[in-house]
């Protein structure tokens, strides 16, 4: 009788290690120049991942290897019409505002060393990691660099790897890597701080920094200590500001958020080289109409980029054909958009978008009438590229997104609102 009770305790305690794990989100005010700049910065990241990947076309080069660098500041505002949502960090606790990030890979946030403010303004005001205030921290790393460099348009963000005990969602994960970040070079306003304090990165493995380091992330360590039941996490996405029923739920499928079934489709042939999650799209239509160079897309499916954004050659004509006033005065009469995504063994879905979805409609307090700005932006990157674009935020708020490692897939419903 010891022994089954023995067991049983066993159990138990296997089945809430794996439980999964729920991060409230919280949507930030808009901020439409600070959103644009963020896509490009983000389309940059792209095109020179698949650069540095060899599979960009033979002769394709990016404005930054053509002598003219556009007008993309770091990670700009992130939060910015972002989600954010906690970690803690350390023994006490320590807690950051953190963006959820399918675009990236590392998690960081500013050291208590991030001091120089006339070189990295955000740390003045951002709240700052204190290790000597941790019981918890140690000052090593799992890989063979503990230099972190993270590569953005206007500067190079600096900082260290070191170890600590993680939480997120409730989740205990002692020992994990993360970055200490000492210098956030650029202008406060770029950074959106004080919205944000750093990052947590959900992409894969192969993009997180040092370079080639395959460093894991929070999300590949609950994995590979079976903390979670499932190797996948589900994305939901409130178009309310200041709420936190939006949230990123290790672990599991929540039923409550999406209408009828999802669908699971393949990832794009080209995303084990390039390590984003990403689709492949045959077309996209305006009322229905199929858009000229709009087969082959990839189309990289980002929470950390609150615009839908591709090559102006494709982008600039569909806006035109949108025209949406920024009075909102059309918003009801706008035709619907749509994305043809191949869902495996030669069949397609049209995922649509309407004129409420594709566009942000922002009210005020004080009675101003509202204003509306299209969620579509096009950016240039350069000459002869591979057909990137960015999925944003107006597609995943659209549609509950389930990001699948186990199976390297994705599965899409239609969010309810």
């Amino acid at each position: 009788m010891a022994r089954v009770a023995t067991l049983l305790s066993v159990a138990l305690l296997l089945v809430a290690a794996a439980s999964a794990m729920r991060v409230p989100l919280e949507r930030q005010p808009l901020d439409f120049d600070a959103m644009r700049r963020k896509a490009g910065a983000r389309m940059m990241a792209l095109h020179s991942r698949a650069l540095k990947a060899d599979v960009q076309p033979k002769g394709a080069r990016l404005y930054s290897q053509l002598g003219a660098t556009p007008d993309v500041p770091m990670l700009n505002a992130l939060a910015y019409g972002m989600y954010l949502g906690n970690v803690s960090i350390g023994t006490p606790a320590q807690t950051f505002r953190v963006v959820m990030d399918t675009g990236s890979s590392n998690l960081w946030v500013p050291d208590s060393t991030c001091t120089n403010y006339k070189e990295s303004p955000s740390c003045a005001v951002q709240k700052k990691y204190y290790n000597e205030s941790s019981s918890t921290f140690e000052n090593t790393c799992p890989v063979s660099s503990c230099v972190l460099l993270l590569p953005y348009g206007s500067g190079t963000v600096l900082g260290s790897i070191s170890t600590e005990s993680v939480t997120v969602g409730g989740l205990s994960l002692p020992k994990t890597a993360f970055g200490r970040v000492w210098a956030e070079p650029g202008p406060l306003t770029e950074w959106g701080a004080p919205l944000f304090d750093g990052i947590l990165g959900l992409a894969y493995p192969m993009l997180a920094m040092p370079l080639l380091s395959f460093l894991p992330s929070p999300f590949d360590e609950m994995m590979k200590r079976n903390l979670v039941p499932e190797p996948l996490f589900s994305v939901y996405l409130s178009s309310n500001e200041n709420d936190t029923s939006s949230y990123v739920h290790f672990g599991e499928i929540p039923t409550g958020n999406y209408e009828g079934s999802l669908l699971t489709v393949p990832q794009d042939p080209l995303q084990p080289l390039l390590g984003y999650w990403c689709v492949s799209v045959n077309a996209i239509k305006v009322a229905g109409h199929v858009q000229p160079s709009t087969s082959g897309i990839i189309g990289v499916v980002d929470t950390g980029t609150s615009l839908i954004a591709g090559p102006p050659a494709v982008v600039n004509p569909i806006i035109a054909q949108i025209n949406a006033t920024t009075n909102c005065s059309n918003l009801g009469h706008l035709p619907n958009i749509s994305f043809t995504i191949a869902t495996g063994d030669g069949q397609e879905q049209d995922f649509v978008l309407t004129p409420e979805q594709y566009t942000y409609r922002v009210s005020f307090a004080d009675g101003t009438p509202d204003q509306c700005q299209c969620g579509l932006f096009a950016f240039d990157a350069g000459e002869g590229l591979l057909p990137l674009w960015i999925l944003g935020d107006p597609f995943i708020r659209s549609y509950f997104t389930v990001f699948n490692r186990g199976t390297n897939k994705l599965s899409f419903a239609p969010a309810k609102p």
